[in-house]
């Protein structure tokens, strides 16, 4: 989601199975981006920083509720250095969890509020 302001509802389905170079291996929110995943899987993407979730930036936005699953993404970055394996977030973004939302262990939240 690179479009300022840009927003996603997920309420089911799966991203599944992506790789990518640098942020999100299976979703990467910036520039003032919001994503709410009320449902579904993100499982099994891989990429330096965030193997399924990638939120950058003072005004960036994730917010997983309901039965919303992570799962099983991994980080292809040096292993002596944690840069999450399910949910990034760098530069003010923030990620939000609520009601039943799961989330494996090996997240990194660096600069944010989590509530």
């Amino acid at each position: 989601m690179a479009g300022v302001n840009s927003s996603f509802t997920m309420n089911g389905g799966k991203i599944t199975g992506n790789t990518a170079t640098a942020n999100g291996g299976g979703v990467t929110v910036v520039n003032g981006g919001r994503f709410e995943m009320t449902g579904g899987e993100i499982s099994g993407n891989q990429c330096d920083w965030g193997g399924g979730v990638a939120v950058i930036g003072k005004d960036s936005t994730f917010t997983m509720s309901g039965g919303a699953v992570l799962s099983d993404n991994k980080t292809l970055s040096d292993e002596s250095v944690n840069h999450a394996s399910d949910v990034f977030a760098k530069k003010g973004g923030t990620v939000i969890t609520k009601d039943a939302a799961e989330t494996e262990s090996g997240n990194r939240f660096d600069g944010f509020e989590m509530t």
